[in-house]
């Protein structure tokens, strides 16, 4: 069917509501189904529909106070009431509210569905079957006992009851299910997700661990490498200290060659000879003091030279072991040490810092 017909259907019962929309969808009709209220009715009523099928499971004053407002937004649209039990009075003053059929809803649904098609003028007029005419009997009983035959017997109607609800609870049960199973498939799609993102963590875990593993190893060899250093900064101290020892030894040994050996006598009278020698030894003594001298401040540069070489090398060392702890208390997780506020500035150390031996003998150079 290319342009199916419109159902409005609009019962207090949600389960009776979804069994109509159930079995008016497989007539092949189209159905929008809402509850029996004026306000959700009237946001409705400017749709055009083919039929309205409404629905009370109490009889009350408002029986068919929606009549009223479908008819208002459209004048030629059929009506019909579905009742609980069909009663005369009822059903004359529903045709003057302007309803075109007034139906009972018992057991068995499918003759309303007839009805509705043959309003449709979807199915055509054929011998009625013989659930047709239970019905009609049945609507002829409540209308007018005398009309009819007599009714079935009780326990025919308590089977017919029985089977109807167990019919309803089926329906019921299979909506649990197919709500169920979808909360199951809800939840396998929730699962596949958090494994999938439980085996992308534990793979970043992995390779975090593989650089957690490399970076202790590069910090391995790093403290190799400080011991190495440290062993030979000891090694070139303790020379250092020996040549410092042998230097102030020379020194001693300078400044006893400064002082005269002997004190300065009165000018002796002497052969020229005598004197040229005399002087020719003064020049060399001058000449081996000046030697002296000079290996003395070759010494002492070298030895200058080295004690800065051995600083900036103490100090490459310290930056290294601070980075090395760095790396260390991060692959441990551990937080930053605190901010220095209260140390000292490395000018104010060196400058309250006493001076070495060979720093007195530069200055008192220079």
């Amino acid at each position: 069917m290319k342009n199916p017909k419109r159902i409005l259907v609009a019962h207090t019962d949600p389960h009776t509501r979804r069994m109509l929309t159930m079995l008016l969808v497989e007539a092949g009709l189209s159905v929008q189904a809402v509850e029996p209220e004026i306000a959700a009715v009237t946001t409705l009523s400017g749709e055009p529909f083919d039929l309205a099928l409404l629905g009370q499971l109490t009889l009350d004053d408002e029986l068919f106070s929606l009549a009223l407002p479908l008819r208002e937004a459209q004048p030629d649209l059929p009506v019909v009431m579905l009742l609980p039990e069909l009663q005369l009075p009822l059903v004359v003053q529903g045709i003057r509210h302007g309803l075109t059929d007034v139906l009972p809803l018992r057991t068995d649904p499918k003759p309303v569905i007839r009805r509705i098609l043959t309003l449709l003028g979807l199915t055509p007029d054929a011998e009625p079957t013989e659930a047709e005419l239970a019905e009609v009997e049945g609507t002829l009983n409540q209308l007018d006992p005398t009309l009819v035959v007599p009714e079935v017997d009780q326990e025919t109607a308590d089977q017919r009851d029985l089977l109807w609800k167990g019919l309803r609870e089926l329906q019921l049960e299979r909506e649990v299910i197919a709500a169920a199973q979808a909360g199951m498939d809800e939840k396998a799609r929730l699962l596949r997700e958090e494994r999938a993102e439980f085996r992308r963590e534990r793979e970043e875990l992995a390779h975090e661990v593989a650089e957690f593993r490399a970076e202790g190893a590069e910090l391995d060899v790093a403290w190799q490498e400080i011991d190495q250093q440290q062993k030979a900064l000891h090694l070139e101290r303790h020379n250092l200290t020996k040549l410092e020892q042998d230097l102030r030894q020379r020194e001693t040994e300078t400044a006893a060659f400064a002082r005269p050996p002997f004190a300065i006598a009165a000018p002796v009278r002497g052969s020229e000879s005598d004197l040229t020698s005399a002087w020719e030894e003064l020049e060399r003594a001058k000449a081996s003091l000046e030697g002296e001298r000079a290996l003395f401040r070759d010494e002492r540069m070298s030895l200058t030279d080295l004690d800065r070489k051995i600083k900036l090398r103490e100090q490459q060392l310290r930056d290294l072991a601070e980075q090395v702890k760095d790396l260390d208390r991060k692959r441990r997780g551990l937080p930053p040490p605190p901010p220095k506020a209260f140390a000292k500035s490395r000018q104010t150390r060196a400058q309250l810092a006493k001076p070495s031996f060979f720093r007195k003998l530069i200055g008192s150079r220079t």
